[in-house]
């Protein structure tokens, strides 16, 4: 399973960066490729356990997201559950950790390539060239908003 990970400076302190990172039905804040998100009927609004919709730009696509593993102030994984993209066993991390002068901030993502062998060719060309660049828009657009 590839496994992709994305860093990035922030002057922002941990504290501003977790605010915006934790209010998880509205990632569509910070990240560009979103149309909108929000957290699905019945789900909590934060923590383990809480479960939102995220809407490509394009407006058909979409992805359903569960948090699996929550740490106040520091980080979050999801795993992916429904949706439209091409790959299955999506796992995405999304953390904040302090530096002197602000803090710095990572994505990492693992996946499995739908497609059989034919994913497999084109994950190393196509696909995961892809998801760092979108990885790359998500931190920066956190980077910008705090």
């Amino acid at each position: 399973m590839p496994t992709i990970t994305v860093t990035r400076k922030s002057k922002a302190n941990t504290a501003r960066v977790w605010d915006l990172m934790s209010d998880f039905g509205a990632i569509d804040a910070f990240n560009p490729t979103l149309k909108e998100s929000h957290l699905l009927d019945g789900s909590c609004e934060i923590g383990l356990g809480a479960e939102r919709q995220c809407t490509l730009k394009d407006g058909k696509n979409y992805i359903h997201e569960r948090v699996v593993d929550w740490q106040e102030g520091r980080s979050y994984r999801i795993e992916v559950f429904g949706g439209t993209m091409p790959m299955d066993n999506i796992t995405a991390e999304l953390a904040v950790a302090p530096e002197p002068q602000g803090s710095t901030l990572r994505m990492t993502m693992t996946y499995s390539p739908r497609w059989g062998l034919f994913g497999q060719l084109i994950d190393p060309v196509l696909l995961r060239p892809m998801m760092r660049h979108t990885m790359r828009k998500v931190i920066g657009g956190l980077a910008a908003k705090a």
